[in-house]
């Protein structure tokens, strides 16, 4: 996060989507695909994010946090419904 951060100009802003859930789940440890599917839902993942956990990483990282929803997106984005929640993270 802290490399976004670097290389996102002043005023720009990152759209986010990560896996999120209920509770927070990281275990870099593992490293068996078919145990991180079963965890992560994807083979390539090492954490489901809740919000909090998310939004702090960012805050930590420097950035302003603002949440949205999809469809308060305009074309393309209002049809990238990965969850209910968009996490715009601004660079200042």
């Amino acid at each position: 996060m802290g490399e976004l951060y670097r290389v996102l100009k002043p005023g720009g802003t990152a759209y986010l989507a990560v896996p999120l859930g209920a509770r927070f789940l990281e275990d870099l440890s593992i490293t068996d695909p078919r145990e991180r599917l079963r965890l992560y839902r994807q083979e390539d993942h090492v954490r489901i994010y809740n919000i909090e956990t998310f939004t702090g990483r960012l805050k930590a990282a420097g950035f302003t946090i603002e949440l949205s929803r999809p469809d308060k997106f305009p074309g393309a984005l209002k049809s990238a419904k990965l969850t209910n929640t968009i996490v715009l993270a601004r660079k200042h």
